[in-house]
């Protein structure tokens, strides 16, 4: 008996075979990085006074991670699976070490090991997840920032991770508005002639939510990459806590307010 079950490759097979060596390629690239770069960061780069999460090991992942999401997000405007789950895995495994460490007593050690705890790093982990998720439930935004926020959670804390999640989004929204303008008045003479006018009747209409011009609507939809902003963001909020210890970004943008 004959059989109709037609087993030649079609035409994509060998796409999706070649994109999933890729892909495992680099999931291997992203658990192997840490460990092999563990020991000359350590032996390069001394353990300084500031925010937990910047030093030691935790420092060096959370380096890693954004360099990794900018470049796969402004490449294929996508965050890779590879890069957000092992720095979860990575950071929480770190903050346990410290943790354990803090506990015997060897807090010399724990400190150039980094970190800021095991606890804060799992609710970090837990809390930017679930904040992230429900936003993502609500404004249908990228998966990939949901896991992002969480693997900045677990090297930050939750606490942090809204900080830079707000930086973030304030300064995404500011660059969004700004390219939607310039797009819209590349697109017509009478911006272009009249420019300050125009951004007034924009501003008022956003402000009013009344109509606004089909380009300015379609730049302000267009999806941006995110992890270029996390990553400043991230410097932002960081670097206040450094240079001014004992305040917060939060605390600065209040009382600008």
């Amino acid at each position: 008996m004959s059989s109709n079950l037609d087993t030649s490759a079609q035409p994509g097979d060998e796409t999706r075979e070649a994109s999933d060596d890729r892909s495992r390629f680099w999931w291997v690239v992203a658990c192997l990085t840490p460990c092999l770069a563990a020991p000359l960061w350590l032996a390069a780069v001394p353990v300084v006074d500031g925010p937990a999460a910047l030093s030691g090991l935790s420092g060096m992942l959370l380096a890693l991670c954004l360099g990794a999401a900018v470049v796969t997000d402004l490449g294929s405007r996508r965050i890779r699976n590879w890069t957000c789950y092992p720095t979860i895995a990575f950071a929480l495994l770190v903050n346990c070490v410290q943790s354990l460490l803090q506990w015997n007593g060897a807090s010399e050690v724990a400190r150039q090991v980094g970190g800021i705890g095991f606890i804060p790093s799992l609710l970090g982990t837990l809390i930017c997840f679930s904040g992230m998720f429900a936003l993502f439930l609500v404004f249908e935004g990228g998966a990939g920032d949901v896991k992002f926020v969480a693997a900045l959670g677990a090297l930050v804390g939750w606490y942090d991770g809204f900080q830079i999640w707000l930086c973030s989004m304030l300064l995404a929204g500011l660059f969004a508005l700004c390219y939607s303008v310039l797009s819209a008045m590349a697109r017509s003479a009478w911006f272009r002639a009249k420019p300050w006018l125009g951004l007034q009747i924009v501003l008022h209409g956003l402000l009013l939510k009344s109509e606004v011009s089909p380009e300015l609507k379609a730049g302000l939809k267009q999806r941006i990459p995110l992890a270029p902003f996390f990553t400043v963001g991230t410097i932002v909020v960081l670097g206040v806590e450094w240079s001014q210890p004992g305040t917060s970004f939060l605390n600065e943008f209040l009382s600008v307010l």
